[in-house]
């Protein structure tokens, strides 16, 4: 200190006590030449130089009391047997009335720092809550005399709803949202975008038109984003960042079902609402195959967080309005697998879920709609013939006009020759979800059917159809039950039109027509 602070001439301890010099010395070096302890920081040096200057002068204080009290006794000796004897009272009087004990058993359970700051927050918690009860009813009072204002109801409270700053739920939600952002934007390393593990649909429908809006507002380079997800979804990125990595490079697809459905029962769901430990290892894979050792994430849990109040309708549609981009996805490349699909055609693909369960009402009107639809038109099966997620494929068999695909499907590019083919496609028809979202993205006219309404989300229903009217692209959601009063109404516009074999096959004719 006496070489950094004064290093040609006389110390400062010569001219004021050394404990306020080296309280100078210390915050001199440490916050003001802050270059000798960059780990320390200023403002950290500072602080160490102002508690070294309270705990030291204390000290000081303390030792010329006791240097008073032996020159006192020096001076005036009949003052020192008075003085023993006053203390041995004190000290009885302490270990009789337990004072020592308390003492002690202060000192065994709160003597450290740590444990003195764990009371002082626990204390602090109970005031908190005291003061809550002791304020809430006659806040609550207030709030509704406010509210009850004839101002409030004709001006402040309509326009708090245009502003849309009563949605009290998710506006602490968005701060944390744009505060990670902003902390992803101003870092320096490469972005992982992900790991996406959860389904479809909300990857196409939330997660990439969020990214296309965060991108976009926090001016995310795209050389700096690294895209990860599953089963050869690069194409959907293609225009968002410059590098992708598939899950299934990393690992193999029986270690994905096993890992995810474990991240399933540890959540509850697959939504991934928190970083799991599966994330944290396809991380650390990813960081090792690009060859980087410092990353930033950006997880899929923070559209997940931020978009679960309009899900569970805490709050307005402009939340998701604000928050995401909808737009065309990036061309397909189709050309590998253009010989191998008639000129015209329609894709399906029928899977099983609660929904749009597994019952023999269902697998028969799926085998009549097929069969007759490939009587129009030819029919190219989507079915991937792989056992990615919890979703069962209906099969119809090969028959005339039914043309599969699934010996072009590997883990790694399923999705990539997927929406390849709904792309060329003249429409898409199948269970409402996932590929169903996909076709508007592709300007591709799709149907999605349901039998199960109460397993829908009806904010999912309301986003579909808006991204129909947003992209310009037909997007029909129909429930099984509503497929006679589609034939019903095929055949009053159309009464000489040609019958089918029976009536659901002609219901399915109709549905297939629209």
């Amino acid at each position: 200190q006496r070489r950094a602070f004064f290093p040609n001439g006389r110390p400062f301890y010569a001219f004021v006590p050394w404990w306020i010099s080296h309280a100078v010395a210390l915050a001199w070096t440490l916050g003001v030449r802050v270059e000798r302890s960059p780990g320390i920081g200023r403002w950290t040096g500072f602080w160490l130089g102002g508690r070294y200057l309270r705990l030291a002068g204390l000290l000081h204080f303390r030792q010329e009391l006791k240097q008073l009290r032996l020159d006192l006794f020096e001076h005036a000796t009949f003052l020192k047997p008075i003085y023993l004897r006053v203390r041995g009272y004190y000290r009885g009087f302490t270990r009789r009335s337990g004072v020592d004990q308390l003492g002690s058993r202060w000192h065994k359970s709160f003597g450290d720092s740590g444990r003195r700051r764990k009371l002082v927050q626990r204390t602090r918690q109970k005031a908190r809550k005291a003061a809550g009860k002791a304020i809430a009813p006659p806040g609550r009072f207030l709030l509704r005399a406010v509210r009850s204002l004839p101002l409030m109801q004709s001006r402040v409270i309509p326009w708090l709803v245009r502003q849309e700053i009563d949605e009290v739920p998710a506006g602490r939600e968005v701060g944390l949202m744009r505060r990670e952002l902003r902390r992803v934007e101003r870092s320096r390393t490469p972005i992982i975008v992900g790991p996406w593990l959860s389904e479809v649909g909300f990857e196409v429908l939330y997660w990439i038109p969020f990214l296309n809006w965060a991108v976009k507002e926090f001016e995310l380079g795209r050389d700096r984003l690294i895209v990860v997800s599953r089963g050869g979804a690069h194409c959907w990125y293609r225009d968002l960042a410059e590098h992708y990595v598939d899950v299934f490079d990393l690992v193999s697809v029986k270690q994905f079902r096993r890992r995810n459905e474990g991240r399933w029962q540890d959540g509850g769901n697959q939504k991934q609402m928190e970083v799991s430990d599966f994330d944290d290892h396809i991380v650390e894979l990813v960081k090792e195959r690009q060859g980087v050792k410092d990353v930033t994430v950006l997880h899929p849990s923070i559209m997940y967080r931020l978009l679960r109040y309009y899900w569970y309708e805490k709050g307005a549609i402009s939340l998701l309005r604000k928050h995401a981009v909808y737009r065309k996805m990036p061309a397909v490349d189709v050309a590998s697998i253009r010989t191998t699909l008639p000129k015209d055609y329609v894709a399906v693909r029928f899977y099983f879920r609660p929904s749009f369960p597994d019952t023999p009402e269902n697998r028969a009107l799926v085998g009549r709609f097929i069969r007759t639809l490939a009587r129009r038109t030819p029919v190219v099966l989507l079915n991937p013939g792989l056992s990615l997620d919890d979703h069962e494929d209906f099969d119809p068999g090969i028959g005339m006009g039914v043309h599969k695909i699934d010996h072009l499907m590997t883990p790694t590019q399923n999705l990539e020759v997927q929406s390849a083919v709904i792309a060329n496609a003249h429409a898409f028809v199948g269970t409402y979800g996932g590929l169903a979202y996909l076709g508007p993205f592709y300007g591709v006219p799709s149907i999605g059917l349901f039998s199960n309404e109460e397993e829908l989300v009806a904010t999912h229903l309301d986003v579909s159809r808006r991204l129909s009217r947003r992209l310009d692209t037909p997007l029909v959601t129909l429930d099984v039950r509503e497929v006679a009063m589609v034939e019903m109404l095929f055949d009053t516009l159309d009464p000489d039109g040609q019958e089918s074999t029976s009536p659901s096959e002609s219901a399915v004719a109709a549905t297939s027509s629209s």
